[in-house]
């Protein structure tokens, strides 16, 4: 059975590193996201790399047509757009699948209780979408 984290876990290639950051490139997409990034990140550049990206929605708004993306496509995520798989209002989260799954976190929690899973939606995240590495 898959486990939340399982939901979670993104697989790409290490581009770059820098202190405190990293750059994820998304194998078969144009991709090529900026992470914060506090712990350290096994691997060469170019190494497959394996972890959960976590972003802080400002308000999330359903969408009634588009697709799945990250604008912009190379740099640090601004505007996500993407389908809700499961949320927690308990924890103010939500499993959104975009390019990539992400975990999403709200500071109010009344703006999940509108949203139902299998949604699409769309949202502006703040600074620092994060990257944490998994086994």
């Amino acid at each position: 059975m898959a486990t939340k984290h399982d939901e979670l876990t993104v697989r790409g290639r290490l581009a770059d590193r820098q202190s405190g950051s990293i750059e994820i490139v998304i194998p078969e997409t144009a991709y090529k996201l900026h992470l914060v990034c506090e712990e350290d990140v096994l691997g060469d550049i170019g190494d497959a790399v394996r972890g959960v990206v976590t972003a802080v929605a400002l308000k999330i708004h359903v969408a009634a047509a588009g697709g799945r993306f990250i604008s912009p496509m190379n740099g640090e995520p601004r505007i996500i757009a993407g389908h809700v798989l499961s949320m927690s209002t308990a924890e103010g989260t939500a499993v959104v699948q975009s390019i990539i799954p992400l975990e999403i976190r709200v500071e109010d929690s009344d703006f999940l209780s509108s949203l139902t899973v299998g949604e699409l939606v769309n949202f502006h995240v703040r600074s620092g979408a994060s990257w944490r590495p998994s086994d």
